[in-house]
């Protein structure tokens, strides 16, 4: 059990061998050093399972998405032994998500708590080099229209403006005729690994191709500061897989949420 700052300094040196692969480990740990505990499984062959659980109820997305839930487990494994015996710490008495990268920890899990599948988000980063749009805008300080649009993608106006003008985000927007015609956002989440995110076309601008512009654009810019890129989609949002496709992005992890629900069994 990770019980002292020496201990989480040691889970997130861990973690932070494959930042990309664990970001959302490392994100929660980040985000809510008060609400997270990391637990750690290993055998003298290299083996290894971490663990991070989150409170519920510090995550304002779990708290609505999972209301039943009283805790988020994260797992980074490489071996179905150490998953086995890393989430052995956690109580079947209360709600719990799980998010899971592989189908070996979604079997093992399953095999101790019975979990109904809720959601599923692929993750994707730059398998090539990108170059800038000429007419793609980037920027810190985007306009009223570009942050409602921002704000309709679930990133809300007191969380953005912070991360612009601490240079923790950027903006990237294509004008059409004057008009808005399509945006998104880039901004760190953990260390060097930054999201690109909030891609949004208004209706009368789709089918174009601007939302792959914008995009190729936010990741050019991230190319130029030698920075990680994430692009993360929910399963069910057809039009940005498909812009992750076009853009030719590559496919890296797909997280799975499941739900164990203890007054249902």
């Amino acid at each position: 059990m990770m019980e002292s700052p020496l201990a989480r300094t040691k889970l997130i040196g861990d973690l932070e061998r494959e930042p990309l692969r664990n970001v959302v480990l490392l994100k929660q740990l980040a985000a809510f050093p008060k609400y997270t505990t990391g637990y750690r499984a290993t055998d003298h062959a290299g083996a290894t399972a971490h663990l991070v659980v989150l409170d519920a109820q510090a995550s304002s997305y779990d708290r609505e998405a999972y209301p039943t839930a009283a805790s988020v487990a994260l797992i980074s494994s490489n071996d179905a032994a150490m998953t086995a015996r890393v989430i052995s710490v956690l109580s079947r008495d209360r709600g719990i998500v799980f998010k899971l990268a592989s189908a070996v920890d979604h079997k093992v899990v399953a095999s101790c708590f019975p979990v109904e599948r809720k959601a599923a988000f692929h993750s994707f980063t730059a398998g090539s080099e990108f170059e800038r749009d000429e007419d793609v805008h980037t920027g810190n300080d985007p306009s009223d229209m570009a942050i409602s649009l921002l704000q309709g993608q679930g990133h809300p106006r007191d969380w953005l403006l912070p991360l612009l003008q601490s240079d923790k985000a950027f903006v990237c927007n294509i004008n059409v005729g004057g008009a808005l015609a399509s945006v998104c956002i880039t901004f760190e989440s953990y260390g060097r690994v930054w999201e690109v995110g909030g891609v949004v076309t208004p209706e009368a601008f789709r089918g174009r191709g601007l939302a792959g512009r914008v995009v190729r654009t936010a990741l050019a810019v991230l190319s130029e500061r030698a920075l990680i890129p994430r692009y993360q989609v929910n399963g069910d949002n057809h039009a940005s897989l498909s812009v992750a496709r076009k853009t030719g992005l590559q496919h890296f992890l797909t997280l799975e949420h499941y739900l164990y629900n203890p007054s249902q069994h």
